[in-house]
C-alpha cells in the first residue's frame, strides 16, 4: 500500500512516480513548511502566556478569584509545585523515610541510558541473542539531511 492510499490528502504531496530528488524536493519542502509553523505555534504559545498573565494581573489588581465574561467563567488558582535540587536528593530520600512517606520513593532506570547500554554492550557487540526474551528491540530508520556547499 503506498502512502497515498493510507492517506488520500497526501497525493498532492507524495508522487507515486519520480525520480529520487523529486522525493527528496518534497521531504525538503514539508520540513520548510513544519518549520514555519513550530515558528508560528511557538508565537501564538507566547502571545497566549502573556495574555493569561494579564488576565491574571489584572484579576490580582481587583482582588477577584474568578468572574464571568464573554459567556465565559474564569477562576484563578495557584497550585503549588514542590522539587527538589539534585545535589539534595539523598536529603529528600531520608526525610520522606523519616517523615513515614518511604512508599513514595521507588527504583526507576532511565530510558535512555538502558537503551545506550543494551546498544553498546549486546548488539554492538553481536551479543543481542543473550537478551532476555522481555527486552524489546525496535528499530527505526531516520535521515539525516545536511545542506551541502
Amino acid at each position: 500500500m503506498s502512502p497515498n492510499e493510507k492517506n488520500p490528502d497526501l497525493g498532492e504531496f507524495m508522487p507515486d512516480s519520480g525520480s529520487l530528488d523529486d522525493a527528496l524536493q518534497v521531504l525538503l519542502d514539508q520540513r520548510t513548511k513544519v518549520s514555519d509553523i513550530e515558528v508560528q505555534l511557538e508565537n501564538a504559545m507566547r502571545t497566549k502566556r502573556i495574555a493569561e498573565e494579564t488576565v491574571i494581573e489584572k484579576m490580582i489588581e481587583q482582588g477577584i478569584e474568578n468572574f464571568k465574561a464573554l459567556g465565559k467563567s474564569v477562576t484563578k488558582s495557584t497550585l503549588p509545585r514542590p522539587s527538589v535540587s539534585p545535589e539534595f536528593k539523598g536529603h529528600q530520600m531520608d526525610w520522606l523515610k523519616e517523615i513515614g512517606a518511604g512508599s513514595l520513593i521507588s527504583e526507576t532506570v532511565n530510558a535512555g541510558t538502558f537503551g545506550a547500554y543494551i546498544r553498546h554492550e549486546f548488539i554492538e557487540n553481536g551479543r543481542e541473542g543473550q537478551l532476555p526474551t522481555w527486552i524489546n528491540i525496535a528499530r527505526t530508520t531516520s535521515l539525516l539531511i545536511r545542506s551541502v556547499k
